[in-house]
């Protein structure tokens, strides 16, 4: 039987008794986790409780507005299943609650924005709620990004100033490496754009559209670490496998030198 989400409302209550029951599952142990994910099925089911019991692992899980941040499985047996998941589509859905013995309230499907993947710790998400308002016939937003500086396990600048905006909407919000148009809201979109010469620093890169590549948020993270590798202006390299990306404007050859030569490099002596 498939995991459904068709009578489940937002905001309704769900103990995991309730959801075994709907979704034909033999007792509640098949859902007795932070991480569900159905055998034969797209979903991924995150069952979160802020508050812990004294005797449990004490996780860092917490709703906050529009943003849910999770500590992922000491197994980091799901890592790779949420990373991926906008890649494979896969369909993420929060359940939360406060406490213990609460029912969960279902907040609808989410979205990966960032996550830090850790060896010796649990691993770290962040996760943005889906819209609950209705569709309307708006023209495409832009959503606001993230803060001006978002700490993982490497500094990110992450800014949203006219040439990036111009560049976003220039190739409808999607990833130039995947296509991936990520919509939390009715006809708005998430995306953010590198800087294939870093900003700043010892990089001096220039904030110029030349210097830009629009990403998805998993793309961006890969870059950041000098995981591409350039084959030429238009083509790219990750783990061995090659991808056209999608062109729209020129891209500077100085940048694409310096991310194959420094950052590319400096990641791999790090590693």
């Amino acid at each position: 039987m498939p995991v459904i989400f068709e009578t489940i409302k937002l905001d309704s209550r769900w103990d995991r008794k309730q959801l075994a029951q709907l979704w034909g599952y033999n007792g509640r142990q098949g859902l007795d986790h932070g991480v569900v994910t159905p055998k034969n099925d797209n979903k991924i089911i995150l069952f979160i409780t802020h508050e812990k019991q004294s005797h449990s692992k004490q996780f860092k899980d917490i709703l906050n507005g529009n943003t849910v941040q999770m500590d992922g499985q000491p197994s980091h047996r799901t890592d790779d299943r949420l990373i991926h998941a906008a890649d494979r589509g896969d369909e993420i859905h929060l359940f939360y609650r406060d406490r213990p013995l609460q029912q969960f309230t279902y907040y609808g499907q989410v979205f990966l924005q960032t996550y830090e993947r850790n060896t010796n710790e649990p691993s770290k998400f962040s996760f943005s709620l889906s819209t609950r308002q209705k569709e309307t016939q708006l023209p495409p937003i832009d959503l606001p990004e993230p803060p001006s500086r978002c700490e993982a396990q490497i500094s990110r600048i992450i800014r949203d100033t006219p040439l990036a905006r111009e560049l976003k909407s220039l190739y409808g919000f999607a990833c130039q490496v995947c296509g991936l148009r990520i919509e939390p809201a009715p006809n708005s979109f998430y995306v953010e754009v590198h800087h294939v010469r870093p900003l700043g620093g010892s990089h001096a890169g220039l904030d110029i559209q030349a210097n830009m590549l629009v990403l998805c948020p998993n793309h961006h993270a890969m870059f950041d670490y000098g995981i591409p590798y350039f084959l030429s202006p238009q083509r790219i390299e990750i783990a061995g496998v090659t991808h056209d990306l999608i062109i729209k404007h020129e891209l500077s050859s100085e940048s694409i030198a310096y991310h194959n030569t420094k950052i590319k490099t400096v990641c791999e002596i790090a590693a």
